[in-house]
């Protein structure tokens, strides 16, 4: 009886070990993922970002363009103005 008692206590404690294994592990995965959900969203603001420089140098060129109509440099200096606003919120 006695030996049945300890090794319920034994098996109370391994139980109790792998518990505490287990919540470790855990905690240990959702750093993980917490990590990797701050991960992609920078890179999806990098993406943005680049993004948003290629099309500024697209609308600078138009800027500097001679045979850009004045339509096309007013349209490009708006699409400048919007970025860079859009760019500063990044």
């Amino acid at each position: 009886m006695k030996k049945k008692v300890k090794n319920l206590d034994n098996e109370d404690e391994k139980n109790i070990r792998l518990e505490a294994s287990i919540a470790e592990e855990r905690n240990k995965t959702n750093a993980l993922e917490e990590t990797l959900n701050r991960t992609k969203a920078l890179d999806a603001l990098k993406e943005r970002e680049s993004e948003l420089l290629r099309k500024n140098v697209e609308a600078q060129e138009t800027l500097q363009a001679l045979d850009a109509s004045l339509s096309d440099k007013a349209g490009a200096e708006e699409r400048v103005a919007e970025i860079n606003e859009e760019l500063a919120r990044l």
